[in-house]
């Protein structure tokens, strides 16, 4: 379930519109992403009725997408705690 969105900065770079997820008892951060387009101009939907997003920036390794996921959830619950729940 989206619970909101944030922005990130990493060194001198900023993300915008981190998504952040919770369900159940876990909480994840998201790069953003943009909704694939079909050739009729309407947002393409997967073969399981949810609608398909194209990753606009994505990390190199699963490894470091969790990290970062990570590092951002603690950051929120840090200055907010309870936010991600």
């Amino acid at each position: 379930m989206l619970r909101g969105f944030c922005d990130v900065q990493i060194g001198a770079m900023i993300i915008h519109d981190v998504s952040i997820f919770r369900k159940e008892a876990n909480a994840w951060a998201a790069l953003p992403s943009k909704p694939r387009i079909g050739a009729d101009g309407q947002q393409m939907m997967g073969n399981n009725g949810k609608p398909l997003w194209s990753p606009i920036v994505e990390w190199a390794t699963r490894e470091a997408s969790e990290k970062f996921s990570i590092s951002v959830i603690e950051a929120i619950e840090q200055d907010n705690p309870g936010q991600t729940g």
